[in-house]
């Protein structure tokens, strides 16, 4: 009797869709193939390839993929908009492209691109698949101390071999970006987008536990980048 549970099955599904995108030639569309692998989808995802011949920037990808999943979309915004007050901060490549890792940092969410239910490395994986760059994608992956929540899903291995960390205060300047705008895209701080976060989900839920192990973590990147702010203004 086989002891592979649904949630095996749709892992395995996710490795399988994985292989097959990146064997796919840019443009191919599939036809005549089931619309799903134990509910990966697999239609729809090479539709923006072969719709358009250029690759589109960040902002116009991440409102391809996010105008429709909430107010995802209207959060990525606020999250580039304050990303741009740190990336200063940052050298050479990272401040290159933190802004489009910013306006891509949640596309996991997306139903065109969600597998796992790990948002940050289905993202990651999507967009490595679609030759955006190394620093981009491993900057989608790491956000928001994604480790945490990937060490509950059981997939922290595959994230950890798959996307390496990047530098520490790209990381943190992303998260403090992420966890300064609200889910609406407003201006927040740091405690009650953190609360906002636990509030929303059940105790019991990995995204609730994720966030509540994390925290130090979270509010440790955050008070990195605030000093660093600090020390620029001369504001204790």
């Amino acid at each position: 009797m086989s002891t592979h549970t649904e949630e095996d099955l749709r892992r395995d599904a996710c490795r399988l869709v994985s292989a097959m995108r990146r064997s796919m030639r840019p443009g191919l569309r599939w036809y005549g193939v089931e619309d799903s692998i134990h509910g990966v989808p697999l239609l729809g995802l090479t539709d923006l390839d072969a719709t358009q011949n250029e690759k589109p920037d960040a902002s116009g990808l991440a409102g391809c993929l996010l105008h429709d999943v909430g107010t995802r979309l209207a959060h990525s915004a606020r999250v580039a908009r304050q990303v741009d007050r740190v990336r200063h901060l940052l050298d050479g490549r990272w401040k290159a492209v933190i802004s489009d890792a910013a306006w891509l940092h949640d596309v996991g969410y997306s139903p065109r691109i969600a597998c796992t239910g790990f948002h940050p490395l289905d993202g990651a994986r999507w967009l490595r698949d679609r030759d955006w760059s190394d620093e981009i994608c491993r900057l989608v992956a790491w956000h928001s101390a994604a480790g945490v929540e990937g060490a509950l899903r059981g997939l922290d291995q595959e994230l950890t071999v798959e996307f390496e960390r990047p530098p520490e205060v790209a990381t943190n300047a992303l998260t403090w970006a992420d966890l300064t705008s609200s889910p609406q895209g407003e201006p927040w701080s740091v405690g009650r987008r953190i609360d906002d976060i636990l509030r929303r989900y059940p105790a019991e839920s990995i995204e609730h536990r994720a966030i509540a192990n994390a925290a130090p973590t979270l509010w440790h990147a955050s008070r990195d980048i605030q000093s660093r702010l600090a020390l620029e203004t001369g504001v204790a």
